[in-house]
């Protein structure tokens, strides 16, 4: 079986609804896409992820009232090199044929918006190990339409050569921690719309069509 990758590029307007506050820029740097002069020099393997739910486009002008997954992710030049094109994480399993990707980025940026995350107080976060979180749950979310715990359901993963974390706002519900929570989403919002393009996958047969 072979793929093929369809691109669609997306344009973001805004960031998504439920983040608090202002802050930050959506305008997106002029960034150099390779990482190193020397295609096969690997820096750093670093991950950058979000997956929540969102309101559906409206149709012919009006709003359909479902929620809808949207899974992002951006992979540093190092992290391809290393560890291949995959984020590793258990959402491919339903979305990752339709996820939103940014594939060899310059490491240097990629090390930069973990910095930028870091000061706005992802470490400080409850964290909820990707491997605890039940995936026919969130599959369910948006089967049922639950719009209360789509709303809840925002999950953010930050992978370095050093450390793994992965925080969730139904994990940090208090005020001073959702606070905290909406402060690092909001630069990771940013991070991913203007990093990230919507690539389809379909497998197809590579045999000659007279002989399937």
């Amino acid at each position: 079986m072979g793929t093929r990758f369809r691109i669609v590029v997306l344009l973001a307007a805004a960031a998504l609804s439920g983040c608090g506050g202002g802050g930050g820029t959506a305008t997106a740097p002029d960034y150099n896409w390779d990482s190193t002069p020397d295609a096969d020099s690997a820096g750093p393997a670093i991950k950058v992820s979000y997956f929540r739910f969102e309101p559906s486009a409206e149709v012919g002008g009006q709003k359909t009232g479902r929620w809808v997954h949207s899974y992002k992710y951006t992979l540093s030049r190092g992290w391809m090199i290393k560890r291949g094109e995959s984020p590793r994480e258990p959402f491919e399993r339903y979305w990752g044929r339709a996820a939103y990707m940014g594939h060899n980025i310059h490491d240097a940026r990629m090390l930069e918006v973990v910095k930028t995350l870091e000061a706005a107080g992802l470490r400080e976060l409850r964290e909820t190990p990707l491997g605890s979180i039940n995936m026919e749950a969130l599959r369910r979310i948006e089967q049922v339409n639950d719009a209360e715990a789509a709303q809840k359901t925002r999950i953010i993963t930050v992978e370095t050569e050093t450390y793994k974390c992965t925080v969730a706002a139904f994990d940090n519900s208090d005020p001073a921690s959702l606070k905290k929570f909406r402060d690092v989403e909001r630069q990771v919002i940013i991070w991913v719309f203007a990093n990230t393009v919507l690539v389809s996958k379909e497998s197809q047969s590579t045999m000659p069509r007279e002989r399937r």
